[in-house]
């Protein structure tokens, strides 16, 4: 490896936390506690990229960041079936972290309301109830190219005459 430039190397590494651990909802708002960096121990980073992605429609109310961190990057990043402006991306950038900064905490509040977190569901349950209803409608068209015989048509209209 040292062949090809050195042992510089850019290093990526993440993590998917299940949020009950770092999350607590008080009516439509919600406080996210979590660590700067949990990862390696006795280790300096040159640069830590920290990106917390809230739901569609979630509004950022406040952030309480640790010293030595730059303002935060707001933006917003569609995914699968985001219908609105997409998930809300905070982005934190701290450079030249040592391990006992590491420990250090990110608060983020920020607002979720009810109707935001049903609008989803019920923008994708109208689609598809457009999308059967056409298809309905689509089937009910008589497209054949051959028109009917006069004799099939003449029993039709003398059966719906007796009923």
């Amino acid at each position: 490896f040292p062949i090809f430039g050195g042992w510089h190397y850019n290093f990526t590494i993440g993590w998917d936390y299940a949020l009950n651990q770092f999350v607590r909802q008080n009516n439509e708002e919600y406080i996210l506690k979590a660590n700067i960096l949990d990862g390696i121990y006795d280790a300096t980073y040159d640069q830590v990229e920290l990106n917390v992605y809230l739901p569609e429609g979630a509004e950022i109310i406040d952030y309480a960041l640790p010293f030595g961190i730059d303002e935060p990057t707001i933006s917003h990043e569609t995914s699968y079936l985001d219908v609105g402006t997409g998930h809300t991306r905070i982005t934190f950038r701290i450079e030249n972290l040592i391990d006992e900064m590491k420990n250090l905490v990110v608060v983020l509040r920020y607002r979720y309301t009810t109707y935001a977190m049903f609008y989803k569901p019920l923008q994708a349950s109208f689609y598809i109830f457009l999308a059967l209803m056409g298809l309905y409608i689509l089937k009910k068209i008589d497209i054949s190219i051959k028109p009917q015989k006069k004799e099939e048509t003449e029993n039709v209209i003398i059966s719906e005459a007796v009923n």
